[in-house]
């Protein structure tokens, strides 16, 4: 995934990668987003084999943050934030 999205900022940088009500990105601030999150999950020690919960509504935010934990080489788990205490509870020990 995040090389073939390297492959589209560089063809579109300028291109809307992301609308949302609140934001709208093109595929250059995107890139560049997700980047700053991926070095900062990177640094917290995050990478391939691991799994990061994002519990997130739908929003750029979210897409930003998928995108960060795979250019990490980790996973993510996609956790609504609406979900009952004890649903996310046991979506995260499992």
């Amino acid at each position: 995934l995040p090389e073939l999205f390297a492959t589209q900022v560089a063809a579109t940088p300028q291109a809307v990668a992301v609308v949302s009500d609140q934001a709208e990105l093109t595929y250059a601030e995107l890139d560049a987003r997700s980047s700053r999150l991926a070095r900062l999950l990177i640094g917290r020690g995050v990478g391939p084999e691991d799994f990061v919960a994002l519990a997130l509504p739908r929003s750029v935010e979210m897409i930003v943050a998928q995108l960060a934990v795979a250019k990490a080489g980790a996973a993510f788990l996609p956790v609504d934030p609406e979900y009952p205490a004890e649903r996310i509870a046991y979506m995260l020990a499992d």
